[in-house]
């Protein structure tokens, strides 16, 4: 079903839309009537609709202006011109701005007009305008604001709003603050709104953009809006800028629950040692346990979350090493084309891949065990491993995987670690949380029970006596006040 907005001033043109046009034979039905552009705007902010029917010559907004607002932010919108005026000038200038068609009002009884109209706009409504989407995201609208921006001082904001059909309700905000004064300009960036901040001095800029991000991200956002600020420099090319700010928001996928990441340059060398440390544990051809490349493989996890290194080379490096270790292991069993593959690339949080990544390892090892030897041993680390999450796993759960003595796994964990089982399931499960508090806002308590502690009362004393602080002083120290930069 296509949503239909109306706007116009006249009553009696609302009444005759409303009532005359079979709109249901069209697979199409009302949900809202304005009077002008101003109240359209206000509705279509809060409201999902495909199609606008509106006239041109309104009081507070017309017609034009609306469409000139909305179109460059939901260009899926399709505009409908209603008019008394069959002026040239005033039909091209309607087309310029994005308009579908353009209709006057005395044809609007006349089924032989509105009819094709309809079912042209029903075909149209169904199909998505990707074409136009592309268009937004690879033209080069720099050199628009490039005039405007020869300031002293710059700061380029990327915008991102979860839930698309709000995108308006963001740039509207922006418009205000702009009437306003301040000093910005923006645009949309494909399913985002890039916005070039300028000024005098920097105390000004500063002070100008927290005011822009605090607007956007404040309680009365109608859904979580993220910020990616870059950094603020003088006489830096825009290009650059962006760029920053690109890479600030990226960051979200290791702080998902912050809204406002700042550009921060990191050295990536201790993340490329990492891999190519566990890239050489695994070509050297000689036996490792599953304790040896488990910590090799966390180890490049933790090195990426410091670097803040982009998720599709974190997913990069691991396919790779995850592969190599199947090779070097005595594995024949072929999982699906594709599928873990995907699971991994799919991951929407840095918390999220890792839980991916560690079970796919565990599993590997578990699948490989052949009742005895090595092999066992290391399947049984890993059985501890992937269901460490679990309240009241106990040492009976893994010797009845196995069939097995509690004794004989007893021993095995020992042999391996020189820890009794209570002891190594303490370690993982406060290895897990350490990459919560790391990577998350989450509460201690929330992080306590994902890791599989009974009470945060235990978490917290297990957690202070292996690392020596608590989990909140922890957090504090090393965790997302550092990664997310000033909010």
């Amino acid at each position: 079903m296509t949503d239909i907005l109306l706007v116009d001033d006249e009553p009696m043109i609302l009444n005759i839309l409303k009532k005359t046009i079979p709109w249901s034979q069209y697979d199409m039905q009302i949900v809202g009537c304005c009077s002008n552009g101003e109240q359209a705007l206000e509705f279509l902010k809060t409201h999902k609709v495909s199609l606008v029917f509106t006239d041109i010559k309104m009081p507070h907004m017309d017609g034009l202006e609306l469409i000139r607002r909305v179109h460059s932010f939901l260009p899926d919108i399709r505009f409908v011109v209603l008019s008394s005026y069959s002026d040239f000038v005033l039909v091209k200038e309607s087309f310029q701005h994005g308009v579908t068609d353009y209709i006057l009002k005395i044809d609007l009884d006349d089924d032989s007009v509105m009819d094709p109209l309809l079912k042209k706009m029903q075909h149209m409504c169904r199909e998505p305008r990707n074409a136009y989407r592309q268009e937004q995201g690879t033209t080069d609208w720099m050199w628009e604001i490039r005039g405007e921006g020869n300031q002293r001082w710059l700061r380029y904001l990327q915008i991102q709003i979860t839930v698309y059909d709000r995108i308006l309700w963001v740039s509207e905000l922006l418009f205000s603050l702009q009437k306003k004064g301040s000093p910005l300009v923006f645009r949309r960036d494909e399913r985002e709104i890039a916005v070039l901040l300028y000024g005098d001095t920097k105390e000004g800029m500063e002070e100008n953009c927290y005011a822009v991000v605090k607007a956007c991200t404040g309680e009365e956002a109608p859904c979580k809006i993220c910020v990616g600020m870059s950094e603020l420099r003088e006489g830096t090319l825009h290009s650059e800028l962006r760029h920053q700010a690109q890479e600030a928001l990226e960051r979200k996928f290791y702080l998902p629950e912050k809204q406002v990441f700042s550009y921060e340059l990191t050295d990536q060398t201790s993340y490329e040692e990492a891999v190519n440390s566990c890239c050489d544990t695994v070509r050297s051809g000689q036996v490792f346990s599953y304790t040896e490349i488990q910590a090799k493989v966390n180890q490049c996890f933790h090195k990426a979350a410091d670097c803040f290194i982009r998720k599709e080379r974190v997913c990069d490096d691991f396919v790779r090493i995850y592969q190599q270790i199947k090779r070097a292991l005595p594995y024949e069993r072929e999982s699906p084309t594709g599928e873990w593959e995907d699971g991994i690339r799919q991951s929407e949080c840095f918390s999220e891949l890792l839980d991916i990544c560690r079970g796919l390892l565990a599993g590997l090892y578990v699948e490989i065990a052949d009742g005895g030897g090595v092999l066992l041993d290391n399947a049984i680390l890993a059985y501890i491993e992937s269901h460490s999450h679990k309240m009241n796993f106990m040492i009976q759960d893994v010797a009845q995987h196995f069939g097995i003595s509690t004794r004989k796994v007893s021993n095995s964990i020992y042999k391996s670690t020189g820890l009794y089982f209570k002891q190594y399931l303490n370690i993982v499960r406060i290895e897990k949380a350490r990459t919560l508090l790391l990577t998350t806002d989450r509460k201690v308590v929330a992080i306590a029970e994902m890791v599989g502690y009974l009470s945060v009362e235990h978490f917290s004393r297990s957690f202070a006596q292996a690392m020596g602080v608590s989990p909140s002083t922890y957090a504090k120290i090393h965790g997302t006040g550092r990664l997310a930069g000033k909010d």
